[in-house]
């Protein structure tokens, strides 16, 4: 009987390091927070339930080599604030940009910007940004508003927590302010339009 039990222990703990071996990558992005990435198309992502922002326009890249322009230059999670003028003067990426757009955005049009230095984003005018991405909620702007500033945050699915946080911190960053924000939501996942040419339509903000 004992030696039963023992077998059928081995048994178990050699399933279990079996399964550990196949399934160790999607353990571990799970325990970090990360999903499976998926193909996703322009309905799945406005229809994703952790969409919390009140953005005037969802954006995605145009193009599988926009796209991986994107994710290098400003990844996921990610924010950027332009000016009037369109030059940069807010950006965060990684780490710690929740932290910058709570703290920063509650500020825009009580304190003064310069523009941004910053190597870590791959942009300094808003135009070298519109250029790369295309809206797929169409929302009607009315361009004769007069936006003060430009506000673009990046999220995925296959990034849950972390794109919730952002949206959360975006939302925190407004909610008392009272400068005209245009409110870009960049989703960076992975669109199966791009074999077929562009995807959405192109941004025009003059």
């Amino acid at each position: 009987m004992k030696k039963k039990i023992i077998i059928i222990s081995i048994s178990i703990a050699l399933m279990a390091i079996v399964y550990l071996a196949i399934n160790w990558k999607s353990l571990l992005l799970n325990m970090a927070g990360f999903q499976q990435p998926k193909i996703e198309n322009t309905e799945t992502i406005k229809s994703w339930d952790g969409l919390k922002t009140k953005q005037d326009m969802l954006l995605v890249a145009s193009t599988k080599a926009n796209f991986n322009y994107l994710q290098e230059n400003i990844g996921v999670p990610g924010i950027m604030v332009f000016n009037k003028e369109g030059y940069l003067i807010i950006s965060n990426r990684g780490e710690g940009c929740q932290i910058t757009a709570r703290d920063k955005l509650k500020d825009l049009g009580k304190k003064e910007f310069s523009k941004s230095n910053s190597k870590d984003i791959g942009f300094s005018n808003i135009n070298d940004f519109l250029d790369r991405v295309s809206n797929i909620n169409k929302a009607e702007l009315k361009n004769e508003i007069g936006y003060d500033y430009t506000v673009v945050y990046t999220w995925a699915k296959y990034l849950p927590e972390k794109s919730i946080e952002m949206m959360e911190a975006v939302n925190s960053g407004l909610k008392r302010n009272k400068a005209k924000v245009l409110l870009l939501s960049l989703n960076l996942d992975y669109i199966d339009k791009w074999t077929s040419g562009q995807v959405g339509d192109k941004i025009d903000l003059d």
